[in-house]
């Protein structure tokens, strides 16, 4: 890559030099924040805007987390195509995204008008949004801040409000119109490139996944043993009558349904992560279910989709004082068995379609311990329980290793576009001359679809 022929130094420090033809130009020269009102309604349609999927229709919304938009839109503003829709609450972590909707949106986003397309480019602005060098320049600059960063330096933030009188006084780089357009279709088709090899490191991890299910679902049908109820196996009981409100950083660790579906799926341990604990029990019963002992398995009893219907964990060691909590149901074992091969039966088709055939509900389903009382599985004698569950350890842990050296490559991928956006938007790397060929546009990757991001919706002035 060839640098320009000569640069200049800013008073800009996430910026440094830029080449010496390109000027710098705040941010409030460069946009209009939109101040129009829903009012009276002129639409019905909700924007929302992530940085994973940047700016959707609210009700074609693959994930519906954070709060819902209210009944009267007449408090929302109003965005409209070709604006850069920012939310004043995660700027730092990259939630930013050009507008093809005209849609209503909550006051905490800011809906961004290009001042001049003559002179601006929309694409090469949203770039500069998503450079991570500017969004660590706006940490401290704004209110509330909670903030992490991921092994690969990226920032993403849980509420972090930046004002737009801070954020229209900050600076931005501008070439010429030309190189703006040729910089934003350079980054267009290399991100695209490297999105194309993340998306081939998926694809595989999907496949070692779907070999490990059929691996499973082989040796488990090769099990000839009659079917016992697991009624017949364990004792049933529910988890702490608790919600998210009782939990905090301290006191009993709890493990509710929400870890089950996303973090210790299978089993967990002492090795784990700690989990939310409950500080007060005052009022709060304890039954003999609730508090874990080695062995134990613990369902979820509420999924959003087919799939996590039966999604459980089992605790591998004792644990001094771990509790199951809300959303959960307890089986506690009363015959003795390997709870790796249960673990991996529960796992199987074979027991999965079960509960599938059983559970009730459209947008949440209900799996009761009625329905995981009824279920069946098959006990084998105890040396064919473990003679199944090491050959499943042994082909996890030979895809887990294969896994590994596919997530960090992901992450090495990831890094490279966060690099790449950075040196091509601020000029430290010359694209004017390079030509730019024919290629077939893949699904767009965005660097934080690996967190769990909470979209905050703030309703005030």
């Amino acid at each position: 890559m060839n640098n320009y022929e000569s640069y200049k130094k800013t008073d800009i420090p996430w910026l440094g030099e830029i080449p010496s033809h390109w000027e710098t130009k705040k941010i409030g020269k460069i946009f209009d924040i939109r101040k129009e009102k829903n009012s009276p309604v002129k639409t019905k349609e909700v924007l929302s805007l992530s940085s994973m999927y940047g700016v959707s229709l609210y009700s074609e919304r693959k994930e519906k987390g954070g709060n819902k938009p209210k009944e009267n839109l007449e408090a929302y503003n109003l965005c409209y195509p070709g604006d850069i829709l920012v939310n004043s609450m995660n700027i730092v972590a990259g939630s930013v995204g050009i507008s093809n909707y005209f849609g209503a949106i909550s006051p905490v986003y800011y809906s961004l008008q290009n001042l001049s397309e003559k002179k601006y480019s929309k694409y090469y602005l949203e770039y500069l949004f998503r450079n991570y060098n500017f969004q660590r320049s706006l940490v401290g600059l704004g209110k509330g801040i909670q903030m992490s960063e991921t092994e690969d330096g990226r920032l993403f933030t849980v509420r972090m409000r930046i004002s737009w009188d801070t954020l229209k006084s900050q600076e931005f780089p501008t070439p010429p119109i030309e190189e703006q357009i040729q910089i934003a279709n350079y980054l267009d088709w290399k991100i695209n490139e490297i999105d194309r090899l993340i998306l081939i490191e998926k694809e595989q991890i999907k496949e070692l996944e779907n070999l490990k299910q059929k691996y499973i679902d082989k040796l488990i049908d090769s099990i000839s043993n009659e079917f016992k109820p697991l009624k017949s196996i364990f004792d049933f009981g529910k988890g702490l009558s608790i919600t998210k409100e009782n939990l905090g950083e301290n006191g009993v660790r709890c493990i509710s349904y929400g870890e089950i579906h996303n973090k210790f799926i299978f089993s967990f341990s002492s090795a784990n992560p700690n989990l939310k604990g409950l500080e007060k029990t005052e009022g709060i019963t304890i039954s003999k279910f609730a508090e874990l002992k080695k062995n134990d398995f613990i369902f979820a009893d509420t999924s959003e989709d087919l799939k996590g219907c039966g999604n459980f964990t089992f605790l591998e060691n004792d644990i001094k004082r771990v509790y199951a909590g809300y959303h959960t149901v307890v089986a506690k074992p009363i015959l003795i068995f390997n709870p790796r091969y249960v673990a991996y039966y529960l796992e199987s088709n074979k027991w999965r379609k079960q509960i599938r055939m059983e559970v009730k509900g459209i947008k949440v389903y209900s799996i009761t311990q009625t329905i995981l009382k009824s279920s069946k599985l098959q006990l084998p004698e105890i040396d064919i329980q473990e003679s199944v569950s090491k050959k499943i350890d042994a082909f996890v842990r030979y895809k887990n290793a294969l896994i590994s050296i596919m997530d960090e490559k992901i992450s090495n991928l990831q890094a490279l576009k966060q690099s790449l956006i950075a040196e091509v938007v601020t000029g430290k790397i010359d694209v004017r001359n390079i030509t730019i060929p024919q290629y077939e546009k893949v699904e767009t990757i965005f660097e934080t679809d690996n967190i769990d991001e909470t979209e905050v919706q703030d309703y005030g002035d």
